[in-house]
């Protein structure tokens, strides 16, 4: 059902200290709230990965990426329209490939923080 899923992410972001992966949640939330975020990383990169957790060979993995790929799109594209294909939806765009676990979690991490202290101030503004 359509209603559930909205319903489900903002009773949990109403609880607050949560993140929310996957499932387009950033689509549901206010952007002046939330961080959205897309991570990515080459394919080339991605595949080895899948065969390696998948225990798949190199073909197989790209095989099961690229339906991974097509149904996450297929899904977005369904729930949120052209908002599911605009990058300007997002408030950071990381390439994981290019700084690590740990450099990805520190980006992360500085933005989160940027947010909070942009949207507090905001409120503060606003109390004025």
């Amino acid at each position: 059902d359509q209603g559930e899923m909205p319903r489900l992410v903002l009773s949990l972001a109403a609880r607050g200290r949560v993140i929310l992966v996957g499932a387009g949640a950033g689509y549901y939330l206010p952007r002046e709230t939330s961080l959205h975020v897309r991570i990515c990383s080459p394919v080339s990169r991605r595949t080895a990965y899948m065969a390696q957790l998948l225990r798949q060979t190199v073909d197989q993995a790209a095989e099961s990426l690229k339906n991974r790929d097509r149904l996450r799109l297929e899904y977005l594209t369904k729930q949120f329209g052209e908002r599911a294909n605009d990058p300007s939806e997002f408030d950071l765009t990381i390439n994981s490939a290019n700084f690590g676990e740990e450099g990805t979690t520190q980006l992360l991490i500085n933005a989160f923080h940027q947010k909070q202290t942009q949207w507090e101030e905001e409120t503060e503004d606003q109390e004025d």
